[in-house]
């Protein structure tokens, strides 16, 4: 759904139903858009506080992307950087099993 492509984490708009969009950069959602039935925008943050009520869907996108870009360096691209950078974990041997008694740590 959402990928992360290195240490500038692009902007995705996913659009679950065509009255409610979400927001997110590096597997991490930072806010989402809803339509009222009078077509009306409402944007919210990750913790969902209303950002404000636009008519034109590119100015909710544009208002909630806004709000997220002072955090965006410290919240998306220093995950993706943990997430690239941490530690690969290495299946135990059998000779490993046999001697813990057969239990994996």
């Amino acid at each position: 759904m959402f990928g992360a492509r290195g240490s500038n984490a692009p902007t995705t708009w996913k659009h679950i139903e065509n009255d409610f969009v979400m927001g997110a950069c590096a597997h991490q959602l930072f806010g989402y858009i809803t339509r009222s039935p009078s077509d009306e925008w409402t944007a919210f943050d990750s913790d969902s506080r209303p950002i404000g009520h636009f008519t034109p869907l590119d100015a909710a996108k544009t208002a909630l992307w806004t709000t997220h870009q002072p955090t965006h360096h410290k919240q998306c691209t220093s995950r993706i950087n943990r997430w690239w950078n941490r530690p690969s974990r290495q299946a135990p041997t059998p000779s490993a099993m046999a001697l813990s008694g057969g239990v994996s740590r």
